[in-house]
């Protein structure tokens, strides 16, 4: 015991980052719809705000349903369709996102967007005569948002609309965009890093360089969108 080397920091440090290298080779060659992302919130460029928020919730919350199914137990009584069907305990998009968010599947940024994304569904699903985004409470819910899309004129300001330009049409779509994305990047990754005794945001913690493809290609479609919705 005596002559036992020690363990120093630096030895921690590469063990860490050898486990953070084997989860991005895992996660390599995950289907993030990147693709079918970037032609879907394209294609809702010319859509009423009315069907833009109820059509693009309903994209976002099949995509989370499909993602939560790849990590949980298909072996229990009735399989996975008794939890997300009928009366099941995740057949309503509330239930999905507050289950995603406590395993933290979820930050708690993307879990209070989709909640808001969520609440501007319903209002325009509910609300007959709601036409505008401009309009109470969904202006409210609008506001209520972190500015994911800041950092975007800080780097690509010469491709995009001034900011103070943007509509608030074009802003619940550019941040339905970009909370789907980072959605589909966190239940993808996530549940596998916690499983590795890592942090759940593991994905990002050596830097982009190392960021495997799919997962690049996944923000470069949503940035694609944010260019063709407001094109300088």
């Amino acid at each position: 015991m005596a002559n036992t080397p020690l363990v120093s920091d630096a030895d921690v440090v590469a063990a860490i980052r050898a486990m953070r290298d084997h989860f991005r080779e895992l996660i390599g060659e995950s289907q993030l719809y990147e693709s079918e992302l970037l032609d879907f919130f394209t294609g809702l460029i010319t859509e009423s705000p009315r069907a833009l928020a109820i059509v693009a919730f309903s994209y976002i919350d099949e995509k989370l349903a499909t993602l939560m199914r790849l990590h949980m137990n298909p072996d229990i009584s009735g399989g996975l369709d008794s939890l997300f069907k009928s009366f099941g305990p995740l057949s309503t998009a509330s239930g999905r996102i507050k289950l995603a968010a406590s395993l933290r599947w979820l930050t708690p940024s993307t879990y209070r967007h989709l909640e808001l994304l969520r609440k501007i569904r319903n209002e325009f699903a509910h609300g007959a005569f709601l036409n505008s985004f401009d309009e109470a409470p969904v202006r409210d819910f609008l506001g209520q948002f972190e500015p994911l899309e800041k950092a975007l004129w800080k780097s690509m300001a010469d491709r995009l609309l001034p900011y103070e330009d943007v509509s608030r049409r074009q802003l619940y779509h550019i941040r339905a965009t970009l909370t789907c994305a980072r959605m589909i990047e966190e239940v993808t990754c996530s549940p596998r890093a916690i499983s590795m005794g890592l942090s759940p945001v593991a994905l990002h913690e050596d830097g982009f360089s190392v960021v495997p493809k799919p997962f690049k290609e996944l923000m470069r479609a949503s940035l694609t969108v944010v260019t063709r919705l407001i094109p300088n």
